[in-house]
């Protein structure tokens, strides 16, 4: 991107030494993305998934299905 309002955000990050401060800002600027159509999603996918008793399924951050997050319960 090649804007003031999102240099002006990103720009103090870099040399932000508080991490949860600059954790919240990276989160900030994400939100900001989102709301203002600077990305706009174009593809979004179902997954379905079969449900059995005795396993456990651990949600991903993304919310898709990996294979390494189902296990015995």
């Amino acid at each position: 991107w090649d804007t003031d309002d999102l240099d002006a955000m990103i720009g103090p990050l870099w040399g932000e030494m508080d991490e949860e401060k600059r954790i919240a800002g990276w989160k900030a600027v994400s939100k900001y993305i989102a709301e203002e159509g600077y990305v706009i999603p174009l593809l979004q996918y179902v997954q379905p998934i079969v449900y059995k008793d005795g396993l456990t399924v651990t949600p991903d951050q993304s919310g898709a299905l990996q294979p390494t997050l189902v296990a015995p319960s």
